[in-house]
C-alpha cells in the first residue's frame, strides 16, 4: 500500500527587486542578464499519509501535517526575449531562460503519526536546501507604455514553481 502527496497549497506574498542588461538586440530576439533577489515570506505544504511495507513486510509511515517555510534567493542569469507590439501601447514579451541561485530558508514541520498507536505528535524544524543552483524557466510579460506590467512565469529543475506578479520597469 502506498500514498502519497505534498503539494504547496494558497497564495504567499513574494517580494523583489532586480536589475537587467540588455546585452543584445537583434531582428529576430534580445539576450538580457539579469541579477535579483526575491523573499518569500510563507510557503505551506499540506503532507498526507503514506505508508508502504518493505520486503520484510514491515509498515513504514510517514505522518500527515504540515510544513512551513519562508526563504530568500539570490539569482543571476541570462534570458532570451522577443518584444511583440499587440495594441496602442502594449507590448507581449515572451520569455526563456537559466540561471544560477542560492537559496536559503528555514522551515517547521508540523506531523501527527496515524499509524503506530502512542507515537502522537512530533514538532521539529530545519533548513531548507536547494534542490540544485541550476534553473530553467519560461514566461511572458505584457507591459503598458508608461512601465508597469503582468507577468506569468514558470520555473522548472530547481524549487518548480508558478508565479504571477505585477511590475514597474523604469
Amino acid at each position: 500500500m502506498r500514498s502519497s502527496k505534498e503539494d504547496s497549497t494558497g497564495y504567499v506574498p513574494l517580494v523583489g527587486a532586480g536589475i537587467n542588461y540588455q546585452a543584445w538586440s537583434g531582428g529576430l530576439f534580445d539576450v538580457t542578464l539579469f541579477a535579483a533577489f526575491h523573499y518569500v515570506t510563507e510557503i505551506k505544504y499540506n503532507n498526507e499519509f503514506y505508508a508502504e511495507r518493505d520486503s520484510a513486510g514491515v509498515l513504514w509511515e510517514s505522518p500527515q501535517g504540515t510544513q512551513k517555510g519562508k526563504y530568500y534567493e539570490l539569482a543571476g542569469g541570462v534570458t532570451v526575449s522577443k518584444d511583440l507590439a499587440v495594441g496602442r501601447g502594449i507590448t507581449l514579451q515572451p520569455y526563456g531562460g537559466v540561471q544560477l541561485s542560492r537559496l536559503d530558508g528555514d522551515e517547521v514541520y508540523d506531523h501527527n503519526y496515524v499509524l503506530i498507536p502512542g507515537l502522537g505528535h512530533e514538532h521539529r524544524e530545519g533548513k531548507i536546501k536547494d534542490d540544485g543552483m541550476v534553473a530553467l524557466f519560461a514566461g511572458a510579460g505584457a507591459f503598458l507604455s508608461n512601465g508597469l506590467g503582468v507577468r506569468l512565469e514558470g520555473r522548472f529543475v530547481n524549487q518548480t514553481s508558478i508565479s504571477l506578479g505585477a511590475l514597474y520597469n523604469f
